[in-house]
């Protein structure tokens, strides 16, 4: 979870962040808005969700998706998501008054935070282990169809090697980081030097 208001900022506020797609081809996005301490999602409270729809249709990471939250003098937070080339916009807005957290259940989270601050970074560096994987995977997916020049036998050993770190992620989702890591490595050395070889025979 990404923390945008951090606590105690001083209202009014205005931040924004930009999003993006995870798949190729992606018409919608969600929306998720939580108010807690906790680097997991799910250890804080959700405050609000919506969907944003008619998005411009691209590879996985090109649309450009602006999340912003505004804050005004009475607490009241409006969130809204636009996205940057087709201009389709959505948004909620959230009161001080219904879902928001008291005083107390903050005090309480900022204990948990304080007291889940190892496990908590040790499901961070897990997650993004895991994301770095996923990305590598498809960047070379995409780079390979843009290499013309590319060898068909090359052209499979990245294939089948990308297929192989695809069934491991489907087949080990509880893997721990190290695993993550090693899998990345792995990928790596298969495919970096491939992709160097040809990029190198091409600038020739």
């Amino acid at each position: 979870m990404v923390i945008v208001i951090p606590r105690n900022t001083t209202i009014p506020s205005k931040k924004v962040k930009i999003g993006t797609t995870v798949c190729n081809h992606q018409k919608e996005v969600l929306t998720k808005v939580y108010e807690g301490e906790r680097t997991i999602a799910k250890e804080n409270k959700l405050l609000g969700q919506f969907v944003l729809s008619g998005l411009q249709l691209a590879a996985r990471g090109v649309p450009e998706i602006l999340v912003c939250f505004e804050t005004d003098a009475n607490g009241i937070l409006i969130v809204s998501a636009r996205d940057k080339k087709t201009r389709q916009q959505k948004m909620m807005t959230i009161t001080r008054d219904n879902y928001r957290l008291s005083k107390w259940e903050i005090e309480k989270m900022v204990k948990e935070a304080e007291k889940y601050k190892l496990e908590d970074e040790e499901f961070k560096n897990k997650v993004e282990a895991k994301m770095a994987l996923e990305n590598y995977a498809n960047d070379m997916r995409n780079t390979v169809s843009h290499l013309p020049k590319l060898e068909l036998v090359d052209k499979k050993k990245i294939g089948n090697a990308i297929k192989q770190a695809k069934r491991w992620l489907n087949e080990n989702q509880l893997a721990k980081f190290d695993e993550y890591r090693d899998q990345t490595k792995r990928l790596e050395n298969i495919c970096n030097p491939i992709i160097a070889k040809a990029r190198g025979d091409g600038s020739g």
